[in-house]
């Protein structure tokens, strides 16, 4: 991907100055890129301050060292009205049995602490103590843009989808659904697509699955 990024940002900088980019935390590689084109990178992750002042204080403090259970309520050192356990952090912690993973949630520790601001979808006031807190030792600091929510005219009512309709049904029945889905960025074969398909119509469970337009004749 970085590739025909950095291609279209060449021609992109051929037309006109490029003041900054704002590029998603899980992409470490645009920091690299808006270097290479001499702008600054901006990361965004979409969570709130509060989970990403957490985060950083659990791990600065060292709170999940030698902790027996993934259960046990752990009052934090910095904001010590709050308690964690390890369970909140899975996805987080080190797995020396997946490298994989190690290196993507390395890289995007690198790239954002290198980054020239983070911005937070949310306000000053709503989070002032986390933004504070994060703003005072943290780099980079913290820029709150306020809630990115477009406002909408009022629309007529329309006929929900049919999978909405089958949603409710469901609910109605009281039966549980499935929700499948692989992320944006994962590349699933044809043949991987198709053995699920066939698992999840053996296991006679309700669910749905989301796919990309052009991936849906695989399983038709």
């Amino acid at each position: 991907m970085q590739p025909m990024v950095e291609e279209k940002l060449q021609g992109l900088v051929q037309v006109q100055p490029v003041s900054f980019m704002v590029s998603d935390g899980f992409l470490w590689w645009t920091l690299e890129s808006a270097t290479k084109f001499g702008f600054p990178s901006l990361v965004f992750t979409g969570i709130n301050q509060f989970v990403s002042s957490v985060t950083k204080a659990v791990f600065e403090d060292k709170l999940l060292v030698g902790v027996e259970s993934d259960d046990e309520l752990i009052t934090m050192t910095q904001f010590p009205w709050i308690k964690v356990t390890r369970n909140d952090f899975n996805i987080l912690m080190p797995n020396p049995t997946n490298s994989s993973r190690e290196f993507v949630i390395d890289q995007m520790k690198k790239s954002t602490s290198n980054s020239f601001r983070y911005i937070v979808n949310s306000f000053h006031e709503l989070e002032k103590v986390y933004v504070d807190s994060w703003n005072s030792e943290a780099t980079p600091k913290v820029w709150c843009v306020e809630p990115l929510c477009l406002a909408e005219p009022e629309r007529e009512p329309q006929k929900k989808p049919f999978w909405i309709q089958w949603l409710d049904q469901k609910l109605a029945q009281g039966c549980s659904v499935l929700y499948v889905a692989f992320g944006s960025q994962a590349e699933v074969s044809s043949e991987q697509l198709q053995q699920i398909a066939m698992g999840l119509q053996e296991s006679k469970a309700n669910f749905l699955c989301v796919l990309r337009k052009k991936r849906i004749r695989i399983i038709g």
